[in-house]
């Protein structure tokens, strides 16, 4: 996900919900520019990989007093996991 602020913000956070509107996931991360690219490795907060679904992911920037811009949103299907040997 490409991210582009009008002033470089403190912090990036990608919040990844499910098909129903739950939070599965949230991912804070420092800005060092006003623009990032941002992943989700496709895992909730407890680390398990979510299923196959439509998942919306949405990014925020927020400023150094914590003020938080406006969401930008994007959604996603993920149609198959393949699952890495660990």
């Amino acid at each position: 996900i490409s991210a582009i602020a009008n002033a470089t913000p403190g912090w990036w956070r990608v919040t990844v919900l499910d098909s129903e509107g739950v939070m599965t996931r949230t991912i804070t991360s420092v800005a060092s520019s006003s623009s990032a690219t941002l992943e989700w490795d496709a895992r909730g907060d407890a680390g398990a990989v979510v299923g196959a679904g439509v998942w919306t992911v949405e990014v925020s920037a927020i400023d150094l007093q914590g003020n938080v811009s406006d969401t930008c949103s994007q959604t996603v299907q993920i149609r198959e996991l393949y699952r890495s040997v660990e």
